[in-house]
Order: C-alpha cells, then sequence, then structure tokens
C-alpha cells in the first residue's frame, strides 16, 4: 500500500491595506516530497521521491528519538493515529522542509482484489463476523439469503465481504440480488439519521447491485435516503474486487475509503441489507444479539 503525499499551494486572499509577501514571512512550498509503505503491524517505511535531494533527515514529530538519517526511514508506530512526519533535504542547493499528515493503522489481513477471496478465510474475529437471517417478513423462504458477512480495516479503507445463497429465492437469480449498505460514519446516534432499530445514526446510504455494477455507478443517499451534492464523488471511492461463484454460492468483496467518507474515529457503525431487483423483501446480516445495527470498533 503506497501512498503519495501531494502538496497543496495556498492561496492568498489580499486584504484592503497594501501586504507584500515578504511582510507575511510565509515559508516557499518545498520541492521536496516522499512516499510511505506500510509493511505489516504499524511499520512503516518512508522514501525520498524527488530525484537529486540530499542530506536527508527524518523526524516523527512529537516522539523523541524517532529520528533517522537517509534516503528512507523505517519506523513502528507505537500505537494507531494520526502523525506528523517530517522530512528534512537539500535540494537545488538549499535546505527544503516537508512535513506531511499520516493515518496509521494495522494493516489488512485480506489482500484486496488479488484474484481469489480464499484470503477471507484468515478473518476469524468474531468481532467481524456476521450472519444473515433477518427472514421474518417473507414467510415463504426457509433460509437466509445472507450466508456470512465479513469485515476487515486499516488506515485508508473499511473492507467488506458477503456471500449469499442465489437458490433461497426461488424468484431471485444472482443477477438479481441488490445490497443496502449503511454508514454510520462515527458510530455516534445523535448524528445522523436513527436507523436499524435506533441503534445506528446513518449519515450514507450506498445502494447497488455490488455483484454486476462496475465503479462510480452506485446510487450514494443520505441517512434521509436524500441525493447528496458530492454523491458522484463519493461513488468514486467506493471499489469491487473479486467475486465468485460456486454451487448456490455468490461471494464478492468490495471497500470503501475511510478518508472520503468522513470514518476518522475508533468506531463505525455499518448495516447491510440484501434485496430483489426492486428493493424489497430484503434479508440483513445480524450481530450476535440479533441486531442489525453493528458497530465495528477499529481495534484488534
Amino acid at each position: 500500500m503506497k501512498k503519495i503525499l501531494l502538496i497543496l499551494t495556498a492561496f492568498l486572499f489580499a486584504l484592503s491595506s497594501c501586504v507584500h509577501l515578504g511582510d507575511l514571512e510565509l515559508e516557499p512550498v518545498p520541492d521536496i516530497a516522499f512516499t510511505y509503505t506500510q509493511n505489516s503491524g504499524l511499520e512503516f517505511t518512508f522514501t525520498s521521491s524527488v530525484e537529486g535531494t540530499t542530506n536527508v533527515g527524518w523526524e516523527v514529530i512529537g516522539i523523541e528519538g524517532a529520528t533517522a538519517t537517509g534516503d528512507s526511514f523505517t519506523y513502528n508506530f507505537p500505537e494507531p493515529g494520526t502523525y506528523w512526519v517530517r522530512m528534512t533535504g537539500t535540494y537545488n542547493g538549499g535546505e527544503q522542509t516537508f512535513t506531511g499528515k499520516i493515518a496509521v493503522d494495522w494493516a489488512a489481513t485480506i489482500s484486496f482484489k488479488d484474484g481469489s477471496l480464499d484470503d477471507w478465510d484468515l478473518v476469524t474475529k468474531p468481532e467481524y463476523i456476521f450472519h444473515g437471517g433477518d427472514t421474518d417478513n417473507y414467510p415463504t423462504q426457509a433460509e437466509p439469503i445472507l450466508v456470512k458477512g465479513k469485515f476487515d480495516y486499516d488506515a485508508n479503507y473499511i473492507y467488506v465481504y458477503a456471500s449469499f445463497d442465489v437458490t433461497a429465492r426461488a424468484d431471485i437469480n444472482v443477477d438479481s440480488h441488490r445490497f443496502d449498505f449503511y454508514l454510520d460514519v462515527d458510530a455516534d446516534t445523535s448524528t445522523g439519521n436513527l436507523d436499524m432499530g435506533d441503534r445506528l445514526g446513518v449519515e450514507y446510504i450506498i445502494q447497488a447491485n455490488f455483484f454486476n455494477d462496475e465503479e462510480g455507478s452506485f446510487s450514494v443517499m443520505d441517512g434521509t435516503w436524500e441525493t447528496p451534492d458530492n454523491a458522484a464523488d463519493l461513488a468514486q471511492y467506493i471499489l469491487i474486487g473479486d467475486k465468485n461463484v460456486e454451487g448456490d454460492i455468490a461471494s464478492i468483496e468490495f471497500k470503501v475509503s475511510r478518508a472520503d467518507f468522513g470514518i476518522t474515529g475508533t468506531k463505525v457503525g455499518i448495516g447491510l441489507k440484501i434485496e430483489n431487483n426492486d428493493w424489497t423483501d430484503f434479508d440483513a446480516l445480524l450481530d450476535k444479539d440479533g441486531n442489525q445495527g453493528i458497530v465495528l470498533d477499529f481495534a484488534k
């Protein structure tokens, strides 16, 4: 997982009096930059990315002794969180400084879109494994459509796995199954819209035939089922991974960007329903107590 930090330029707004740039004592935008890669656990490697940068030094701001020199710097963070990493270096004959904000969390267990769903077998913590079973509304169905749901996460994404029985309803085939994915970005019922038995304060609902739709084609709504102004942008941050049909069971993985949906805390509320192609007769993932509203704690 490799990230390239982009430098954002600042805009200057002139006041009624004449302001000279020198009077503001602004630091010039640096030419230097770095990339970073998560190795395993909370260990990251930072690497100078601008050719010609010399005398490179590193510092994790606020952590005593977290310094190094050289073109790359490997550091094992003490715990998940947000950190600032400062890089200094000589470029074009002058010393420059670049500081980047880093979201640090555990690496995901699964490898997304690696050509197989077998790695989801490694997700074994019961806190991240759920089953369908909300079948009270359609007595003609003998068993849940949703067989299993699993979740994983890292600093950048929430990963979702779902498997469903394509024969559980005689009137629905694999191409007709649609999902509603509910997001309570802060796991706080006082924000968003109360839903899922009033267990979640939902900010976003993502609707799609996840098994067949492509990235960017999903419907993104707020917790009141209205379309927000940035719905088209948000739809780009829901990505489909691998899919599989084996016998009666269809399986799929997808991921949702934490930063772009505002999932910045230590918990998130989720719900997953499966429906037919006219958005009726759904099954839902349930927690161990039979609740549709599920709270995931980002702690492993």
